[in-house]
C-alpha cells in the first residue's frame, strides 16, 4: 500500500462525472434514433438495430416501458454502489487506494470517450 493517506474526494468528482456521462451518452443515443428515424421515416427500434452496438441497450430497446428504469436508474446505480463497495474497502484499509485510482480513471476516460464519440454523431445528425 502507498504511503500517503487515501483522499476519496478526489476519485469521487470523476466517479459523479462518469455517472453524468453515462446518462448523458443514453440522452444522446436516443436523441439521435429518434431524429435518424424521422429522416429516414423508419422507426425507432428499426433504427436501434443498426446504430446500437450494445447488445445489452439492444435488447432494452425492446423491452418499452423498462427501458427508462435500467438506462437511467439500475445500470448508473449499480456502478455507484460498486465504487462505494471498492471505497469502503479502501477507507478500512482491505483494498490497496491505487487499485480504486486506476479502476475510477479507467470507467473516467472510458466513459468521457464515449460521451464525446456519441456527441459528435448528435452533432453530426443534427447538422443534416
Amino acid at each position: 500500500m502507498t504511503d500517503c493517506p487515501f483522499n476519496p474526494k478526489q476519485t469521487d468528482w470523476m466517479v459523479a462525472a462518469a455517472v453524468f456521462m453515462m446518462i448523458s451518452v443514453r440522452i444522446m443515443t436516443i436523441l439521435v434514433m429518434t431524429q435518424t428515424a424521422e429522416i429516414s421515416g423508419t422507426t425507432i427500434e428499426q433504427v436501434a438495430v443498426s446504430y446500437e452496438a450494445n447488445p445489452v441497450m439492444k435488447a432494452a430497446i425492446n423491452l418499452k416501458g423498462s427501458t427508462f428504469a435500467l438506462q437511467f436508474v439500475v445500470i448508473p446505480a449499480v456502478s455507484i454502489a460498486t465504487y462505494l463497495l471498492f471505497r469502503r474497502r479502501v477507507l478500512a484499509g482491505r483494498m490497496d487506494s491505487d487499485l480504486l485510482s486506476y479502476f475510477v480513471q479507467f470507467i473516467f476516460f472510458l466513459m468521457l470517450l464515449n460521451f464525446l464519440n456519441d456527441a459528435t454523431y448528435l452533432i453530426g445528425v443534427t447538422m443534416r
